[in-house]
């Protein structure tokens, strides 16, 4: 679907109608997507598998070992 473009008169138009209501909203839109989603918490404290030498965090380390295919039974 096609749409023409829009014209200066147009858009000049729609920001003098505009509400502080509608500029707020914006605002605030725009600020949320400026933010950092899920920035915060602790690194991870990489270690190797002793068998394969991957590196994992902790937990995924104790849950990798046991099935690690180079670990010989």
């Amino acid at each position: 679907m096609k749409t023409k473009p829009l014209s200066p008169e147009i858009i000049e138009q729609a920001l003098r109608e505009a509400t502080d209501e509608q500029w707020a909203s914006e605002r605030g839109r725009r600020n949320a997507a400026a933010r950092q989603i899920n920035a915060g918490g602790r690194p991870k404290a990489l270690k190797p598998c002793p068998y394969c030498k991957k590196e994992f965090g902790a937990r995924d380390l104790a849950a990798h070992k046991p099935s690690c295919p180079k670990r010989t039974a």
